[in-house]
């Protein structure tokens, strides 16, 4: 199967996944599953999730202040000295703030482990 056919077949997977959830939550279960064998798969779906949770607990503020000023630069690809600015008076948009949470969000398990007290330093 050449690239063209595989993008095809993975949106029409993806729609027909859509449509089961709310029929048949435990085929999507299964494909996930599936999915999951792959540990690059697994790893970015996690982080993914993880980041969801960040949204959803209203912590992105909290998770932003865990980075620095050449983190924040890299994300919103920012002169150095603007990053630093941004940081200093937390002057961010809601859209930075999502860029900078899909940006690192490999980092958002640590971050909701430490911030819930299950690891301690």
């Amino acid at each position: 199967m050449n690239k063209t056919e595989l993008k095809h077949q993975v949106k029409d997977l993806y729609n027909e996944l859509n449509k089961c959830i709310d029929h048949s939550p435990s085929i999507v279960e299964f494909v996930l599953n599936i999915a999951k064998i792959s540990n690059t798969i697994e790893r970015s779906l996690n982080n993914k999730a993880n980041a969801r949770e960040i949204k959803k607990r209203k912590l992105i503020n909290e998770y932003i202040k865990i980075f620095n000023k050449f983190d924040i630069h890299e994300a919103l690809e920012i002169d150095i000295k603007e990053a630093r600015k941004k940081i200093k008076n937390f002057d961010f948009t809601t859209k930075e703030k999502n860029i900078i949470l899909n940006r690192f969000c490999g980092n958002a398990e640590i971050f909701l482990k430490e911030y819930s007290g299950e690891v301690s330093n």
